[in-house]
């Protein structure tokens, strides 16, 4: 998995020209910021679109600044590869609460100095998939001829590929990193290590320092099939990318480059107060409220997981009051990283999430709590049993795999079967799930799921039966339950608490 890092692009640019404008200071002074860096950083880049609206002239700026960046040249570009690389520190500190992790982050100005983009320039101008325009507004910018009904509303400027002044925009640059991720530029960055984490995963990264640069490294690159994942605003950007593939003569490459697009995350006008965003009536009355970054609309991951934790831990308090506070606050951790996570993928990629507060927490209904419960009542069973001198979780696994489900014909019978049929189609959900880039399938699956073991367990317990054959059934069907919904669990990234 890599986490593509657009260190030359506007927004760190932007920044660049916060610390100069706004703040009057430079690499001594970032260097010198003790609070968040990506909190301190947000708040510059909404002071700066307050600046442009002030004074439109400023934006003149931005042009300068982003020719500097990918020279690498002066101090700005000093102060802006410091800025992008704190920043992406704070990132990775903050997936980790949620458990995401990254193998590989390349760099754009790593495209850049490895010429990565002068030979993909190169390809183009040779295909004549790229013209230079010679009047008009456009003049000196190098374009894409993009004809047919898929690019009709395409804007005259988003098929810019190099700006006039020689700078490239970031559809260029992707063209030729989808060219590297395919092996099909005959080059490939140096790589070095980023940082280790303490389950002693490496994050490499891309990088031109002969002193960072390391041999001895994973193999990157040269995948048979490529996801891009990226918002769907970015749709007819991807676009032009595959067009790219395809003129230089990659039409397979260009079949198997996915655009994983999904919706925007908003937030409900109630979750969004409780988080301190301000609201006008107006906005009280929508159905959601959208982020925005250069207002500074929005919320940050951090804060949010924050307040997913203290409710969290104020629900396991109540219901735990005896438990030491440490294992209170591993498992509030536990189950508001599964709450979000699980609200991040039970909806369609098309439909906007609202991120809600109460929603999100329940322990009942179609969130991730729900899940958490059912497989932590399933586990608890086996305790149970293992402690009262009966089968544990790994004399139940044999008997998955080599017992045999034989009951008599009766309506009981029949809900045994359901439950186990159910549990049988896990493989074919994941299938599906890959085949329509639908992850919403699987959430879907696993709520079925726990909600038919809940079911059947409230009608059918294990322990209280006292005929061998109907208790050695339900003992099997409850270890099948546990094991796909900890596989899909997985598939999630939601982690199983000790308990609720």
């Amino acid at each position: 998995m890599q986490n593509y890092i657009d260190d030359t692009g506007v927004q760190v640019a932007d920044i660049v020209i916060g610390f100069r404008e706004i703040l009057h200071q430079g690499m001594n002074e970032a260097q010198a910021v003790r609070e968040k860096f990506d909190y301190f950083c947000w708040d510059l880049y909404a002071r700066v679109t307050e600046m442009y609206e002030r004074q439109p002239e400023k934006q003149q700026l931005r042009t300068a600044v982003l020719k500097r960046l990918e020279e690498r040249e002066g101090e700005d570009a000093m102060l802006a590869a410091y800025v992008a690389r704190r920043i992406v520190d704070c990132h990775l500190d903050t997936m980790a609460r949620i458990g995401v992790r990254y193998d590989l982050l390349p760099w754009e100005s790593d495209i850049l100095a490895h010429r990565f983009w002068e030979r993909a320039f190169d390809r183009l101008k040779k295909s004549r998939a790229i013209e230079q325009v010679t009047s008009g507004d456009r003049k000196g910018c190098w374009v894409m001829a993009l004809e047919g009904p898929r690019f009709a509303d395409l804007k005259e400027g988003e098929k810019i590929i190099v700006r006039s002044n020689g700078t490239v925009t970031y559809v260029g640059k992707d063209i030729a990193y989808q060219l590297w991720k395919f092996g099909l530029l005959d080059a490939d960055f140096g790589y070095g290590r980023f940082r280790e984490g303490p389950d002693g995963h490496v994050v490499w990264t891309t990088t031109d320092d002969p002193l960072e640069q390391q041999r001895d490294h994973p193999s990157f690159g040269g995948a048979a099939r490529v996801y891009n994942v990226i918002d769907v605003r970015q749709a007819y950007l991807q676009a032009i990318v595959v067009e790219g593939l395809k003129v230089l003569g990659y039409a397979d490459q260009a079949a198997r480059s996915i655009h994983f697009a999904y919706e925007m995350v908003a937030l409900t006008p109630g979750s969004a107060e409780r988080l301190g965003v301000t609201l006008s009536e107006e906005d009280r009355k929508r159905a959601t409220i959208e982020m925005s970054g250069r207002r500074g609309l929005g919320v940050k991951a951090d804060d949010l997981l924050d307040a997913l934790e203290r409710q969290a831990l104020e629900e396991v308090t109540v219901r735990n009051p005896d438990l030491d506070p440490r294992e209170i606050r591993d498992l509030a951790r536990a189950i508001s990283v599964g709450a979000l996570r699980y609200l991040m993928v039970k909806y369609t990629r098309n439909r906007v999430l609202a991120f809600d507060f109460d929603e999100a927490l329940s322990f009942d209904g179609e969130t991730g709590p729900y899940l958490q419960y059912a497989a932590v009542r399933a586990g608890g069973i086996f305790q149970k049993m293992a402690a009262a001198g009966g089968p544990d979780e790994k004399t139940a696994a044999v008997w998955a795999l080599e017992g045999s489900f034989d009951l008599p014909r009766t309506d009981a019978a029949e809900e045994h079967w359901a439950l186990l049929t159910l549990i049988a189609r896990f493989r074919e959900t994941v299938r599906q799930s890959v085949d329509s880039l639908e992850l919403s399938q699987v959430a879907k699956y696993a709520f079925n799921l726990a909600q038919r073991f809940n079911a059947f367990y409230h009608k059918y317990p294990v322990m209280q039966e006292p005929d061998a054959r109907w208790k050695k059934a339900r003992v099997i069907l409850t270890y099948l339950f546990l094991a796909q919904m900890r596989r899909a669990f997985d598939l999630m990234g939601i982690p199983e608490p000790a308990r609720m």
